[in-house]
């Protein structure tokens, strides 16, 4: 293991929560597994622990937790299904994660005899037999044998840190970029803080890098990180938003690992040092604010704050205002 990064000793207290944000570093499709109850009822839940096993013959595998309010569903059932969804249906997958009782009333489905729920729009769907359960830890482990399987051509929903992330909202973006001046940065984040730079003006502001060409996104901003002495791992994109002067800003998280000395011009800041009325440009206030608090959550998405300042579009989900959208995510 690399010496940047951060470790868990094994024999120390555990934390399960940095346990599962470690997981979390494994990017994921988002499935929902669903199953016939006793009485004929559709239940199903949101899985993202899915994975292939075996072509021959043709295996994969579910984990449900003992917790999960269908637990006793795929417990005694001897058949489910796996709906691998596009990305289109986000907030589908928010409704399954959830614990309300009437989740197919929402969805369009469809059921055949001998076969499990399937979830319209899907990018696949497998059918399976149950070929045994293995009770592991705080969940139970489901090997179906696949007895048929349809696809759909759609893109992925993918999820990773906690969060969605949209594998065409980055290519959206660029296309706006005629007549825009296009900036690239990063919230590099470190032990609860981020990483700002002073301008010129005497403002702090993210990391970042104006582009010459649309597609030296990454590769222009990864030059401009390594000019703050700081070591930084790019991962997935977090917002897009306007400021003035025809600038089309596209933000991404990273994870901070080494910095050299701080200085006057390049500094970590948390949410009680972040020196607020000095940030430039001035969207950037609101868009930090509500990465901190997606941070308390525990739960992010990717935003696009471009026709009206106050609205915020999760992937999957017409826009709302902030107050809205993260009375949602508390209840959640």
């Amino acid at each position: 293991m690399e010496k940047n990064l951060v470790s868990q000793d094994a024999e120390a207290a555990f934390d399960t929560r940095a346990f599962r944000r470690a997981l979390g570093n494994f990017v994921t499709g988002v499935t929902i597994a669903t199953a016939i109850d006793a009485v004929g009822r559709p239940r199903g839940l949101t899985v993202n622990s899915f994975t292939s096993v075996s072509l021959t013959p043709p295996l994969v595998l579910v984990c449900i937790a003992n917790t999960s309010a269908c637990y006793e569903v795929f417990h005694h059932s001897n058949d489910f299904a796996v709906n691998i969804l596009s990305e289109d249906q986000r907030t589908i997958s928010d409704l399954f994660a959830s614990k309300a009782t009437d989740k197919f009333d929402h969805v369009s489905w469809s059921v055949e005899p001998g076969y499990a729920p399937q979830i319209h729009g899907s990018m696949a769907v497998f059918q399976c037999h149950i070929e045994s359960r293995v009770q592991a830890g705080d969940h139970v482990i489901l090997l179906g044998r696949v007895k048929h399987f349809d696809v759909n051509a759609r893109r992925p929903l993918v999820y990773a840190q906690g969060g969605y992330m949209s594998v065409s909202a980055q290519h959206a973006a660029v296309a706006r970029a005629p007549g825009h001046t296009v900036l690239v940065s990063c919230i590099a984040e470190r032990d609860g803080g981020i990483l700002m730079v002073r301008n010129a003006d005497g403002r702090w502001e993210l990391p970042s890098a104006r582009l010459a060409e649309p597609m030296d996104q990454l590769s222009s901003l990864s030059e401009a990180l390594k000019k703050t002495g700081g070591k930084v791992e790019i991962t997935f994109l977090y917002s897009v938003f306007e400021s003035p002067k025809q600038t089309l800003n596209i933000v991404y998280r990273g994870t901070l690992a080494e910095l050299d000395t701080p200085s006057d011009t390049v500094s970590i800041r948390d949410e009680a040092t972040m020196p607020w009325r000095e940030l430039n440009p001035a969207p950037l206030e609101g868009m930090l604010r509500r990465f901190f608090r997606e941070r308390e959550l525990d739960q992010f998405g990717v935003y696009a704050d471009v026709a009206t300042p106050a609205l915020v579009a999760r992937v999957g989900t017409v826009p709302e205002i902030w107050e809205s959208y993260v009375s949602h995510l508390t209840k959640e």
